[in-house]
């Protein structure tokens, strides 16, 4: 029988064949030309550059101060670049970005960045924050830089692929659906939902429940003080407790996988399955449901 790492291996590699359609349809979907009609006169500075696997490049910067009013949430969806969105005892929004533009050839580029801008739109209570991209994205490469300073109280839901992302210092629910990337939650006391697949993960310091769902993505969890319920597929789990391991409730269980502690959990074997079952009345639960899953707390 192949080992778990062997079969995680494989099914990669036959994924990664399909990744460069996945970024394909990913930026053809962003575009929406028509409606956007940007003018890049006023969307930041524009470099001019040459070299690399696209001949032409330019880039457009800038920032933008966005008075909140009543804003209770902030909506951001970007990718192929970075997303650092930072909590502040503050009342406005502060976006700077920089936008990356390749092109196989001058005039291809001109016509790009023509229709390219960072885009602002609320909505009942809540600002979208977006990159403007032509619907045509044949031999033309995008990448949106974003840091958002916003006040800690906002709600945050991200939706990123192909991103380095880093959230910290909020107080509201932070909600992320991402792919291929990078991520950082720190020091949040709001309540996380994440959707998750093909990534890295820290977290440290979250003082309300994480609900998450991950696949083919590494994650590590420290400081853990709340209810954690996560359902693991081809992903493994560094858990760092904040408290003794009598201070959880636990419902652990993994198929194809381990459980590992230096604590004394005495586990149960079911064929491929492994459990840890044991209930303390009043105490946060962690909740782990793996598939091809190794489990280490610490």
């Amino acid at each position: 029988m192949l080992s778990r790492k062997r079969v995680i291996t494989i099914i990669i590699i036959l994924l990664l064949i399909f990744v460069y359609i996945d970024a394909r349809l990913i930026t053809d979907g962003q575009g929406m030309a028509t409606l956007f009609n940007v003018d890049i006169s006023y969307s930041g500075n524009v470099d001019w550059s040459s070299g690399g696997d696209y001949q032409y490049r330019s880039e457009i910067s800038g920032d933008e101060i966005y008075d909140r009013a009543d804003l209770t949430g902030l909506r951001v969806v970007n990718s192929f670049g970075e997303v650092d969105i930072i909590g502040e005892s503050r009342d406005d929004i502060s976006i700077d970005y920089r936008i990356e533009v390749k092109a196989a050839t001058e005039e291809l580029l001109e016509e790009t960045v023509e229709q390219v801008a960072l885009e602002l739109s609320q909505s009942n209570q809540e600002l979208e924050v977006s990159t403007a991209r032509p619907e045509n994205m044949d031999r033309v490469n995008i990448a949106t830089y974003l840091t958002i300073r916003a006040p800690e109280e906002l709600a945050v839901d991200l939706k990123s692929r192909f991103d380095d992302i880093r959230i910290e210092d909020f107080a509201s629910q932070i909600m992320i659906d991402n792919s291929y990337g990078d991520v950082e939650l720190l020091n949040n006391s709001g309540p996380l939902e994440i959707e998750s697949s093909f990534s890295n993960y820290k977290i440290s310091g979250i003082q309300e429940m994480i609900n998450g769902r991950f696949s083919y993505t590494d994650i590590v969890i420290e400081q853990l003080s709340s209810d954690l319920e996560l359902d693991l597929q081809f992903s493994d789990l560094d858990l760092y407790l904040d408290n003794e391991p009598d201070f959880w409730s636990y419902d652990l269980s993994t198929n194809f996988g381990t459980i590992n502690s230096r604590y004394d959990f005495q586990l149960t074997e079911d064929g491929t399955r492994t459990n840890y079952y044991y209930e303390r009345e009043g105490q946060p639960l962690i909740k782990i449901d793996g598939r091809f899953t190794d489990i280490t707390i610490h």
